[in-house]
Parts: structure tokens; C-alpha cells; sequence
């Protein structure tokens, strides 16, 4: 196999040059997309508010100086995730003139966990849930950019973003109005006295009624103090994935306990079929039901008596501060709601152009910013797909140096020397092996779906939690690699069964697994190079044009120097099961087809059950919208590529190696590091990492 590999090494060598060339270019006219080809400026910036790094993106429109006044929104992602899946949505709010910061969130990418974060959680009682996890800490930074209205300041959150951000309201806008403010200035400072009634009168009435000439000049200095603080504070929310935002709470004004809302206009921008429940609260009628009663989706309503009454103002789009006072004054005083719905599931939220445009509709009145860019005008898709074909280049480029360096002596012997795959399986019993490989596809991502496994739930008993340290959602990939490894394992032995009954040799020396330990650890050796050399294109394509591999979940981003400890574990643990899954899909293979027919067979058959049960959630979300049908794919879009990628090495490397160990190696170094650099360990405190602090990364 090593000479038949020799006789390409030049056009070898000419692909993995063409092959890089087009993850360079096609990085460059993706950047070119996310800076609206030189319109706007993207940074990557790094603060430390309180002992650990926040990291973020920062998107401003190109030539701003201190003497603009532009609008800011800040996004939170959701969890197991990190702020690169909402960058659609930032390149798309840059575009129309807003100052955009995409936070990473505590624990999250590339941000540490400090010993404190800004909702008092850390090492004595981090309990994940109840902080904003780094949003009060970059809204504060906002503040200080000199070109940031801070009267003009909104949140969107995704799924636990939107928990994340309601937080940060509580936190930062409060739940005292202007006049409650001021009722307590008259309370406190000048010893007033209230009945229930009086504390909804107009406090500066009030002041120039009963204060005297020094009284009231020391008062309207502390309520201009008030009133500045209170416009400075964030403005507007804009939740996805999300069924409520910060809950009503009782606070003390003039002496007497009173039920109040968050000062803050709440908006909602869901999906028809999130079946993590928001999809539920939409009727088939056009009415929505997040704000208590049925009403119409895309129409504006005002708070009225503390959210007890709502009253309707108009529809979304047609309905402008400009021609509408009535939707201008629930904006200023922090009281106008809004809920829209697209035919969309809960991931969809942030890889989706409706949902950037009904966002861009709602932000357009509640900062007062008109654009000369249509709010339905989406070019963010655009830099999505030369994302994907950079990323499948650079897979394909891991092959082709595999394919180079298995020529040298050295990785020479790790070509397997191993019988000729067992035949004997006929045309019927290759079909019910087909049939049943795609139904345990689908049972293994049900049942992954089902539950995550016990050691990455925060909630239950953890096994290992310093080695498997990943977040929750982190589970379905874990266990569906492991139930397709069980059920590789059945399938094998049915495999040996038929071959058998033929009269054939089992020949199970065909798959390669008795490599011999030094060629073993050679073979493991040439997978840290490939994923070196993987890693290496991201570095470059990040520092030149702040770009990563990625396809909606599908995705390999940048990591700290520790990750990769958090992903070794993984690692470990994904090895076995990928060499399962590699015996039981190359063991007894059919010799009668060419190698392109029987690369595409093998990629269909072990990828159509992750395909066939997407496309059937799909089609009941569409039938029965008030949940999935069988299984939520609301964290498993990744498999729609991931898979028959990790089938094509499987398959590509057993044919010039023959052996299962090449292939399994690479997809497990790969299935580990797209789970660390997208998933996060937020949901335990872990602090910082030595290496980190040694080399800074």
C-alpha cells in the first residue's frame, strides 16, 4: 500500500496545496462578509473585571470616532455554546449602524471562570442559573466606549442567554421607575412620608410642594442623578428560545411594598416549533400566549399596571415612533412588549434570517436607529457557507496529509498487513445489514436524546467531574457515539454469523486492530500531527481574518492550552467506540465495487438514520407544533454533517491503511475538540489553569 501511495505523492501534494488555498480564500471572503466588505471594524478583545478573562468580539461601523453616539446591543449565547453561533446575527446588527459585542460567556470558549463572576457565584457556590455570567460585566464595558450612547442600550439573549440577560436587567435597569426613584428621595433624603396612593403622584409635584428653596434645589440635584442613571441603564431585551424574561418583583417605594416590572421593554422572537417549550405557546389562530392571554404575534402592547393589562398599539413594522406616540411613549417608559414567531425550532433562533430581521424590525424603534439597510436584507448566510466549504477543506486537506505522511518509512508501518476483508455475505443479508445498521442510527440518537449521561449532569451524581467536566449538552453527542458503538458491536457479530453460515474464514485480522503496540502508538502519534496541522489552519485563519471551521453545530474553534486536557478524557473515551464502529463497518466490505460506489454507499447507509430522523422531526414539528415528534434535535444538527464526515474517514483510512486505528484516532481527536471549544464547563467552577497563567492562552 506504501508504494501504491507513493505513485500519487506528487498530486498528493499538489491537492493539499489547492486544498489550503481555499480554506485561505474562502476565510478571506467570509471576513469580507463579517466586516460588510470594509463597513465595519471586528475586533477581538479580552477584558478581566474581576480576576478572570471575558472574551468577546466587538463590531463597530468602520470611521467611528468619540464624537459619535451610536447604539449598543450585546448578545448572549446559550448554554453549551459559545458566542460564534449568534454571529449572524452581530454582523448583521454592525451592518445597520449598531456598536455589537458578542460575549463568551464565564466558562465559556475562551472566557475563564473568575473566583467571583458578577452574580456572586464561584468556587464557595457556583450554582449555574442565577448569574448573568459576564453580561453586567461587559455592559459596564460598553458604558466606557466613548462612540456608545448609553442611553441606547439592548440585550439579546438565545435559549439560556435570554436567562442570562434577563439577569443582567435585573441587575443593571432594576425595577424601580423614574418617580419611584424620586418618591424615595423624598423618603429618605428629606424624611416625607407616603400613603399608597401618593407614591403614584408625580414626585416633583410632590417636592415643589412641601420642600423648601434649599429642600428643592438639593432634591432636583439628586433627582437629575436619578434620571441620568435611569436612562443610562440597559433599555430594551430581545429573548429567543426563551418563554419569559425577568420575572415582576416587590420592592419598597415611600414605605410601602408595591409588585413592580423590570424597567425594561421585553421582547420575544421564538420559534413556531421549539419544543423546549416556547413553540407551545403559539396557537394556530396567529395568537400568542407569553404575555398571558392569547394575543396576536408580531404586534406591539404596553405594560399597563404592572403587566396585569395589556394594551395593543399596532403591528411590527407597520407601527413606528414615528408615526405611532403611543408605541414611542411604551419605548421611553420601558413598558412596550412584542412577541414574534417564525417557523422555526430552538436552534434555528440563531442560524436564522427571519429571526435577524424580526430582531432588527424590534431594535430599529426600541434605540431609535433607522438604516439604510433593509431589516430584511441577510448577508450574514453568505460567510455561513464559505465557513462550511473552508472547514470541508481543511478535513480534506487532514486526509491528504495522511495520505503523504503514511508514505515516510516512519508512519510506513502503520499500514496494517492484515488478510483481505472476509467475504461470504450476500446481496440479501448486505441489505438487512443496511436496514439495521440505519435503524440502530436512529435508536442511538433517540436514546441519546433522551437523557444525558450521569456524569455530565450538574444535577445528579457525577462520575469523574474532574475528567469529564463538559456542560450538560455535551451528553447527546457523547452517548450517541456510545449506543452506535454498542450497536456496532451487535452488527459485527452478525457480520461474523453470516460470513460463517457461508463456509467463509472469519478472517477478522481483516480490520487491522493487532497493528502491534509501537505502530499503535506511531498511529496515534500521526493523529496529533493531523490535528496539529488541522489546528494550525485555525490559527491562521482566526489571526488573519478572525474567521473558524464551522457549519451551524457543526464547528472547531479556537481553545485555551488546557482545553486540551478537558478534551483528552473525551478522547480516551471516543477512541474505543470509534474502533467498534470501524471493525463493524469494514469488516466483511463488498469487493465488487469500484472505491467511489462504495464510499458513497457506506457514507448513505451509516448516515441515513441520523438524516431520516431529522427530516421526520421536521415534518411532525410542521404537523404537531407543540413539540418534537419522537426525538429533539435541538442539539444534534451537528450529526447531520459530522457523521458522514467521521464516515468518510473512517472508511477513506481503512482502505490505505487496512486498518480501523488511523480513522478512529482522527475522529476521536476531532469529536473531542468540536465538543470542548463549543460546549464550555460552565456548569461546575473550575477556576484558572496553570497553563494558562504560564503561557497566556
Amino acid at each position: 500500500m506504501a508504494k501504491e501511495l507513493a505513485k500519487y505523492s506528487g498530486k498528493y501534494k499538489k491537492l493539499l496545496a489547492v486544498l489550503l488555498c481555499i480554506v485561505l480564500l474562502s476565510s478571506f471572503c467570509a471576513q469580507l462578509v463579517s466586516s460588510d466588505f470594509g463597513k465595519v471594524k471586528v475586533s477581538a478583545l479580552t477584558i478581566d473585571a474581576r480576576g478572570g478573562e471575558l472574551d468577546m468580539d466587538l463590531y463597530v461601523p468602520a470611521g467611528v470616532s468619540d464624537s459619535d453616539k451610536l447604539p449598543c446591543v450585546l448578545l448572549a449565547h446559550g448554554r453549551g455554546a459559545t458566542k460564534n453561533v449568534v454571529r449572524g446575527l452581530a454582523e448583521e446588527l454592525a451592518r445597520r449602524g449598531y456598536v455589537v459585542l458578542n460575549v463568551n460567556a464565564y466558562g465559556m470558549g475562551m472566557s475563564e471562570q473568575p473566583v467571583s463572576d458578577d452574580g456572586g457565584d464561584g468556587a464557595d457556590h457556583f450554582t449555574f442559573g442565577v448569574s448573568s455570567y459576564g453580561m453586567v460585566d461587559a455592559l459596564n464595558f460598553a458604558r466606557t466606549l466613548k462612540y456608545v450612547d448609553s442611553t441606547r442600550l439592548a440585550m439579546f439573549g438565545h435559549s439560556y442567554g435570554s436567562s442570562r440577560a434577563s439577569i443582567a436587567a435585573a441587575t443593571d435597569s432594576g425595577y424601580f421607575t423614574v418617580n419611584d426613584l424620586k418618591i424615595n428621595i423624598l423618603a429618605d433624603t428629606f424624611g416625607l412620608s407616603f400613603t399608597e396612593d401618593e407614591i403614584l403622584q408625580n414626585a416633583d409635584d410632590i417636592a415643589n410642594a412641601k420642600l423648601n428653596a434649599d429642600q428643592l434645589a438639593y432634591y432636583k440635584s439628586l433627582a437629575a442623578e436619578a434620571e441620568t442613571k435611569y436612562k443610562n441603564s440597559l433599555s430594551t431585551l430581545v429573548l429567543t428560545g426563551a418563554t419569559s424574561g425577568p420575572a415582576p418583583a416587590t420592592v419598597t417605594v415611600g414605605g410601602h411594598e408595591v409588585q413592580r416590572e423590570c424597567q425594561v421593554n421585553i421582547t420575544f422572537v421564538d420559534g413556531m416549533y421549539d419544543s423546549l417549550g416556547a413553540g407551545a405557546m403559539w396557537t394556530a389562530d396567529g395568537l400568542q400566549t407569553i404575555l398571558g392571554e392569547a394575543k396576536l404575534i408580531d404586534y406591539w402592547y404596553n405594560s399597563v399596571d404592572g403587566g396585569t393589562t395589556y394594551e395593543g398599539i399596532g403591528p411590527l413594522g407597520e407601527t413606528t415612533t414615528e408615526n405611532s406616540e403611543a408605541l414611542k411613549s411604551a419605548l421611553e417608559n420601558r413598558t412596550a412588549r412584542i412577541v414574534c414567531y417564525n417557523a422555526e425550532s430552538h436552534s434555528k433562533n440563531y442560524f436564522s434570517s427571519a429571526t435577524n430581521s424580526d430582531v432588527a424590525a424590534i431594535l430599529q424603534e426600541a434605540l431609535d436607529n433607522r438604516s439604510s439597510v433593509a431589516v430584511q436584507s441577510n448577508i450574514w448566510w453568505l460567510r455561513a457557507v464559505l465557513n462550511c466549504i473552508a472547514m470541508m477543506a481543511m478535513l480534506a486537506s487532514v486526509v491528504v496529509l495522511a495520505l503523504i505522511l503514511l508514505q515516510t518509512p516512519f508512519f510506513s508501518t502503520c499500514i496494517g498487513k492484515g488478510a483481505a476483508p472476509a467475504k461470504g455475505i450476500s446481496k440479501g443479508g448486505d441489505l438487512c445489514l443496511a436496514v439495521i445498521t440505519v435503524v440502530f442510527t436512529i435508536l442511538a440518537l433517540l436514546k441519546a436524546n433522551s437523557g444525558g449521561p450521569v456524569w455530565a449532569n450538574p444535577f445528579g451524581t457525577r462520575w469523574f467531574p474532574n475528567l469529564l467536566r463538559l456542560v450538560t449538552t455535551s451528553a447527546i453527542a457523547v452517548w450517541f457515539v456510545i449506543w452506535l458503538a454498542v450497536a456496532s458491536l451487535v452488527i459485527l457479530v452478525i457480520k461474523i454469523i453470516l460470513v460463517r453460515k457461508a463456509g467463509e474464514k472469519t478472517n477478522f485480522d481483516s480490520v487491522g486492530l493487532g497493528l502491534g503496540f509501537g505502530n499503535v502508538l506511531k498511529t496515534l502519534l500521526l493523529g496529533l500531527i493531523l490535528i496539529a496541522f488541522a489546528y494550525l489552519q485555525l490559527i491562521v485563519i482566526m489571526y488573519a481574518f478572525n474567521q473558524d471551521f464551522r457549519f451551524w453545530q457543526m464547528m472547531f474553534s479556537e481553545m485555551k492550552a488546557e482545553h486540551w486536557l478537558v478534551a483528552l478524557p473525551y478522547f480516551i473515551l471516543f477512541l474505543p467506540c470509534y474502533l467498534a464502529i470501524g471493525c463493524a463497518m469494514n469488516y466483511g466490505i463488498d469487493g465488487n465495487l469500484s472505491a467511489g460506489k462504495d464510499m458513497i454507499k457506506t457514507i448513505v447507509i451509516n448516515s441515513l438514520g441520523v438524516w431520516v430522523l431529522c427530516l421526520f422531526c421536521y415534518a411532525m414539528w410542521f404537523i404537531n407544533w407543540k413539540g418534537a415528534a419522537i426525538s429533539d434535535f435541538t442539539l444534534s444538527y451537528s450529526m447531520l454533517l459530522f457523521v458522514p464526515v467521521t464516515v468518510y474517514i473512517t472508511r477513506k483510512m481503512y482502505k490505505v491503511t487496512r486498518s480501523v486505528w488511523l480513522g478512529a484516532t482522527i475522529n476521536s481527536l476531532f469529536l473531542a475538540w468540536t465538543l470542548v471549544c463549543s460546549a464550555g464547563i460552565a456548569d461546575k467552577y473550575y477556576g484558572q489553569n496553570i497553563i494558562s497563567v504560564i503561557f497566556g492562552a
